[in-house]
């Protein structure tokens, strides 16, 4: 029996980010491994589900935040990566981190008959709250009978970049969670309105810039509007009812519906208006066929309704097709 996974509503904006627009993960790669992939790379999304069997008997399912593979003209190879994003601080990680690589490794096998190769992943931990006890990065030392080999989770810690920093590199996927960087003071922005004032004005500054970006062409309106909602959605559930005048002014100014984001809306609305496009031209296309074969509209029409995925087509949008030709 397997026990599953609970994420958190951070796990949550984390995923959608990267579900909606995973070009957004290749400027972490970027900062954590010293890359240099272009924001064309193409990314191949990897299998997330990790099972785990325990000395119980059960097999407990984990879900990893982003597994996948990088292919670039730059590099002759693909590598995996694998990015867990964290809200707290986690003495457990170090396990959990080495579960799901070795798991990661496995499944890119190698078995020539003689040896097996596997081939960890190149991890990293966004980390949304960190320390000064905390380095800056885990290191896993694996012991065989003759040899010893050490491999290392360098970690992004939020709390490090400014906004500059962040739109300079690109990191547009940790926008969402910058009102983690204000946590110890929200307190004195409830309070006071002038104080508030600076953190209002840092949004603003977002807004301002991820607007730059889209009309610069470095981000697309879909994914400038996805970013704004995801920001909503954190500030919603880290202040919650505690902090009501500072969750007002951000959310208000962030705009929006949480998760069912205006742009989302509007890329489903263009999915289903090109499915219909298919399905006309499908329709016009046996429309032309069936007119080969008969020569009346009525012999056409009934061939066409007798098909189950044809049977609520109308006569008038057959006879669109029919006299056109």
């Amino acid at each position: 029996m397997a026990k599953l996974q609970e994420n958190t509503p951070y796990d949550d904006v984390f995923k959608t980010q990267k579900i909606e627009s995973p070009k957004l993960l290749i400027p972490v790669i970027n900062e954590a491994f010293h890359k240099n992939y272009s924001e064309n790379a193409e990314i191949i999304k990897l299998e997330d589900e990790i099972f785990l069997r325990k000395q119980d008997g059960y097999e407990e399912k984990r879900i990893t935040d982003a597994v996948m593979k990088v292919r670039d003209n730059q590099e002759s190879v693909e590598r995996s990566y694998h990015i867990e994003c964290q809200s707290t601080k986690d003495t457990s990680i170090s396990i959990r981190m080495y579960e799901y690589d070795s798991q990661i490794a496995l499944k890119d096998r190698e078995w020539d008959g003689k040896k097996l190769k596997v081939k960890f992943p190149y991890s990293t931990i966004i980390y949304l709250r960190s320390d000064d006890t905390m380095g800056e990065d885990i290191r896993i030392t694996l012991n065989t009978s003759e040899d010893e080999a050490e491999y290392q989770i360098p970690l992004i810690k939020l709390k490090n970049y400014t906004l500059d920093m962040i739109f300079e590199k690109h990191l547009f996927i940790l926008l969402p969670f910058w009102i983690f960087t204000y946590e110890d003071r929200l307190k004195a922005y409830e309070e006071n309105d002038n104080q508030r004032k600076e953190l209002t004005d840092d949004f603003r500054i977002i807004i301002r810039r991820l607007q730059e970006n889209c009309e610069k062409g470095t981000l697309d309106e879909y994914t400038k509007c996805m970013i704004m909602d995801m920001s909503k959605k954190v500030v919603r559930n880290l202040l919650g009812d505690k902090f009501p005048k500072v969750r007002r002014e951000v959310e208000t100014m962030m705009g929006g519906k949480v998760l069912d984001f205006e742009a989302k809306r509007i890329k489903d609305e263009g999915r289903e208006e090109g499915r219909e496009e298919a399905r006309k031209e499908e329709l016009h296309s046996l429309v032309n066929i069936l007119s080969t074969i008969f020569s009346d509209f009525e012999t056409i029409y009934s061939k066409i309704i007798s098909e189950k995925k044809y049977q609520n087509v109308t006569r008038e949008q057959v006879e669109k097709y029919y006299y056109a030709k």
